[in-house]
């Protein structure tokens, strides 16, 4: 054992908490360094005369003082935005809460708008026929023109596209109708 280690080890010593092998291998080093075995000895005077000193006493409020003064001091030192930052709600740190925050939100929302039952109306279809009949008795009675659409009235019988027909320059298309 080095003098380091002794040193390392010294507390564990006093307070009997040192194995068996490294408890030799510490004894035979402070038999053998005399500046070990001084600060070992130096370390045991000082916990017999703490042991002497006659105990202080406070006033009950003393530590709970004590703790708001330091508290007071260190939140004059820490910016501002720090001790936002060091705020952690629910244990989380900040970053961690809104994460928590956003993930639990987003759960809700997407299983409410799963679980929602999206109603259709519900239709009556005699209803729509006779709305349809009615809607078609005023498109006769207030237009007496009907609007055509030629889907539904063809009546030509040739394509006036016709690439033997055309002429270079005429992109024009002729609707023949031969029923004319």
């Amino acid at each position: 054992m080095n003098c380091s280690d002794f040193e390392n080890n010294i507390t564990a010593f006093i307070d009997g908490e040192l194995g068996k092998s490294n408890r030799s291998k510490f004894t035979s080093h402070r038999n053998n360094c005399l500046e070990c075995n001084r600060k070992l000895e130096n370390l045991k005077l000082l916990i017999q005369s703490l042991s002497n000193v006659h105990q202080v006493k406070t006033s009950p409020s003393f530590l709970v003082d004590l703790h708001t003064k330091i508290e007071q001091s260190q939140q004059g030192k820490v910016p501002f935005l720090k001790r936002i930052l060091q705020v952690q709600p629910f244990g989380f740190r900040p970053l961690y809460a809104t994460g928590f925050v956003v993930t639990l939100a987003t759960i809700i929302t997407t299983t409410f708008l799963l679980l929602s039952t999206d109603s259709l109306p519900e239709i009556d279809i005699h209803k729509v026929s006779e709305n349809k009949n009615q809607l078609s008795n005023l498109k006769k009675v207030n237009n007496p023109h009907p609007v055509l659409f030629a889907a539904d009235y063809d009546t030509t019988t040739e394509d006036s596209i016709d690439p033997k027909n055309r002429s270079r320059f005429d992109d024009k298309i002729i609707i023949v109708n031969k029923n004319k």
